[in-house]
């Protein structure tokens, strides 16, 4: 994945509970990791903000300061709560590897 090291190690140690909600007050909410860019988001929408408001959190200049800067509270993030479960940082080639020698496993186990 083409982004900074520094977020791949953060994501990795982030638990399901680092994650919120976020831009329900315009109507286009987003599971986001909760670092200080997604709380500052979650605040603006506790206070029922401006998109103009929210963009100077969320937009994607940020964003991209937070995957090619690696700074870390730059901008918001997408993601799930499956976050939790991530733990280890591999190549896409060892993960496919590993998801296919998983669901082999399954398969044979179904099978007899």
């Amino acid at each position: 994945c083409p982004i900074h090291r520094n977020v791949k190690e953060a994501l990795a140690g982030a638990k399901e509970t680092d994650t919120l909600v976020v831009m329900k007050c315009v109507n286009s909410a987003h599971r986001v990791w909760a670092n200080e860019a997604g709380k500052k988001a979650f605040d603006l929408d506790a206070r029922n903000a401006s998109l103009t408001e929210l963009i100077e959190v969320v937009g994607g200049d940020k964003a991209r300061i937070l995957f090619h800067e690696g700074k870390l509270d730059a901008g918001i993030i997408a993601t799930g709560q499956c976050i939790g479960i991530c733990r280890e940082i591999l190549p896409m080639k060892e993960l496919f590897k590993r998801i296919m020698t998983e669901a082999e496993d399954v398969i044979n186990k179904i099978g007899k």
